[in-house]
């Protein structure tokens, strides 16, 4: 969703199945710096995601401060290979973005899972920057294989976020408390 010109608002999206992609979900607001579109009251529920590098993406890395806000990603189960990037360029320009209800499960991809590969990708799993009410409602994470433990700086690394929500967060069960 996004690249280019002028508001998307209002949009639903539900009963989704993404048998493999690159991104399940991406937001963009402009492309290489280019462009300029707001995005508000989006919402996503009822995916299935499954062969997924990303499945879910926000970049805001517009010179004239896009913004993206009211973002409602819900009902999602995910088996993903990747990482999650809601990377934000500009400050105050994303607000208001709910994951709820996700069931993530950690499987190998199509590359072997080996630090190389990571360091070429960054070496956090959930990275987030220049939010403002960033929410986690029962966000489980499956990872049997430890692929998670392959990002040498951990599965989150949450940057100048305010507000930020996590309520049943957990990964194999147990609780994660995020800083």
């Amino acid at each position: 969703i996004g690249v280019g010109g002028g508001t998307i608002r209002h949009a639903r999206y539900s009963n989704i199945c993404i048998p493999r992609a690159s991104k399940g979900i991406q937001i963009m607001t402009s492309y290489q710096g280019k462009g300029n579109v707001s995005i508000d009251d989006i919402s996503f529920s009822n995916l299935s995601i499954t062969n997924c590098a990303r499945p879910f993406e926000i970049s805001e890395k517009s010179q004239d401060c896009a913004t993206v806000s009211n973002v409602v990603v819900e009902n999602v189960d995910a088996q993903m290979y990747g990482y999650f990037h809601l990377n934000c360029t500009n400050k105050n320009t994303v607000k208001n973005i709910t994951l709820r209800n996700w069931h993530v499960t950690m499987v190998d991809g199509p590359k072997p899972m080996f630090p190389k590969c990571y360091k070429m990708r960054g070496t956090v799993w959930f990275r987030a920057s220049n939010i403002e009410s960033l929410r986690f409602e029962k966000f489980t994470i499956t990872d049997e294989e430890g692929y998670i433990k392959t990002w040498e700086d951990g599965a989150f690394a949450i940057k100048d976020c305010t507000q930020l929500y996590a309520q049943d967060l957990t990964l194999n069960g147990k609780e994660i408390r995020l800083v």
